[in-house]
């Protein structure tokens, strides 16, 4: 829930009847938030009056408040408990126990434009700037290797294979060495965020439809009339 100061809270919900567990208020701004990661060791969230990210143990208490450059529309990533964070051009390592900074690398310019949400797979981050696709070496904190194009959303990782949206298509490049991979095209632009991969399917959408792409050949095998932002869970595909 964001609403200023006075109205912002980070809220567990039971998953079953969706009753309140518990709400801890932070502080800022009318902001746009994308979803908290969540781990069984805590909750990091982006926040504060003027930017910043915080951190909450499973119970909702906070464990921190850290000042960042001040624009919304992200949020931090979890990967073998390790947390990381893309705002304003520059790509950190944080400790998710107090959250300071433990290294960080300028990937573009310190724009706000440069700013979302980071795709992690073992030794390797992907970010989206305003102008490429980048993979982030983690054991050198260096950048791998860049593709320049007006990709949008939010990149994903499947298997050995960078994913991200790009207009109408969704192309996907080697983790390795940024090899291109297939390519899917759809009738549309899409615009669901980011490509959602289950096991041997790749889930897009745009405003009027949402498409099923077979990953083998990249073949659109079924068009479900309505689109918006997708997500699996429990066997089922949700669109909201």
């Amino acid at each position: 829930r964001g609403n200023h100061d006075s109205d912002t809270q980070l809220w567990a919900l039971n998953a079953v009847t969706g009753a309140a567990i518990w709400n801890s208020p932070h502080a800022a701004q009318w902001e746009n938030y994308e979803a908290p990661a969540v781990t069984d060791e805590g909750i990091w969230v982006n926040g504060g009056a003027y930017g910043g990210r915080y951190g909450f143990t499973p119970s909702g208490s906070q464990m921190f408040f850290r000042s960042m450059t001040q624009v919304d529309g992200w949020t931090p990533s979890i990967s073998a408990g390790r947390l990381f964070t893309w705002v304003a051009g520059t790509f950190q390592e944080h400790n998710p126990t107090d959250g300071n900074s433990l290294w960080s690398l300028a990937v573009n310019n310190l724009t706000y434009s440069n700013t979302g949400v980071t795709a992690i797979s073992g030794d390797s981050a992907l970010v989206i700037t305003s102008t490429d696709l980048v993979c982030i070496d983690l054991p050198s904190r260096s950048v791998r290797w860049r593709k320049s194009a007006l990709f949008n959303g939010t990149p994903a990782i499947a298997g050995d294979h960078a994913f991200a949206i790009k207009g109408k298509t969704v192309e996907s490049y080697a983790l390795a060495d940024g090899t291109p991979g297939s390519v899917v095209t759809v009738p549309e632009f899409i615009t669901s965020g980011q490509p959602l991969l289950v096991m041997d399917h790749l889930f897009v959408s745009g405003a009027n439809n949402t498409y099923v792409v077979r990953r083998s050949d990249s073949a659109v095998v079924q068009t479900l009339t309505g689109g918006g932002l997708l997500s699996y869970s429990g066997g089922m595909l949700v669109v909201a």
